[in-house]
């Protein structure tokens, strides 16, 4: 899932559809007919977004198709190895994660210095700031800085050695703050991220996979 910067935000769904609530814009979607859809991302000017699929294809929306950069980034036929995408704050770029925690750059994003894990498909979600930094999330929590992004270590984010357990990241400008959501929907904030209003979420089953930020309030959705 992710926010639209003009209000509301985006839902996708494992055949590739992409759902809009509360005031975002549709502008299209994949029809892939199985369950291959792995992560969306919107455009900064917010009139597009890009869909990502699990051999590494990236689906351009609206001003996506024409604003983002010609570069590729790597594509696996038959391998569903793709986990997330993000698109640079000033729209000239976006990063693409690999389950191994390769992150493959196209246009203004540069992503080196993170860890890879050859072989093993523990790698969750990648986040850029809004100031431009480039973050990894690991399912055991951890937060990755690239080189020449903010360090978030000293935040202390959540971290279960040994198990798969964390989902997906929002790093704020300036690494000042992360939330990270776990698989059972719980929404941990360190820093100056906001705090989480209203009763949390605690499942039974670890269903729960995405997390934004929309109009001040933090929206989760699973699987």
């Amino acid at each position: 899932m992710a926010a639209s910067p003009d209000g509301g935000y985006y839902v996708l769904e494992g055949d590739g559809t992409v759902k809009a609530y509360g005031g975002a814009r549709s502008f299209g979607h994949p029809r892939f007919g199985w369950d291959i859809a792995r992560d969306l991302a919107v455009m900064p000017d917010g009139d597009g977004y890009v869909v990502l699929d699990g051999w590494g294809g990236v689906h351009r929306f609206g001003s996506a198709r024409t604003d983002l950069p010609d570069g590729k980034t790597l594509y696996w036929r038959g391998w569903d190895i793709a986990r997330s995408v993000a698109i640079a704050p000033d729209g000239g770029g976006y990063a693409v994660l690999d389950g191994w925690g390769g992150v493959h750059t196209a246009g203004s994003v540069r992503a080196g210095g993170l860890p890879y894990w050859r072989g093993w498909d523990i790698a969750r979600a990648v986040s850029i700031s809004p100031s431009g930094g480039v973050y990894t999330l690991d399912g055991g929590g951890g937060v990755h800085a690239a080189t020449g992004s903010p360090s978030v270590r000293a935040l202390r984010s959540p971290y279960w050695r040994g198990r798969d357990r964390a989902r997906d990241v929002v790093v704020l400008a300036g690494g000042r703050g992360v939330a990270v959501l776990d698989a059972y929907g719980t929404v941990h904030v360190r820093g100056e991220a906001p705090e989480v209003s209203g009763p949390g979420i605690r499942d039974s089953e670890p269903h729960w996979r995405g997390l934004a930020v929309a109009d001040g309030s933090y929206v989760i959705v699973r699987r």
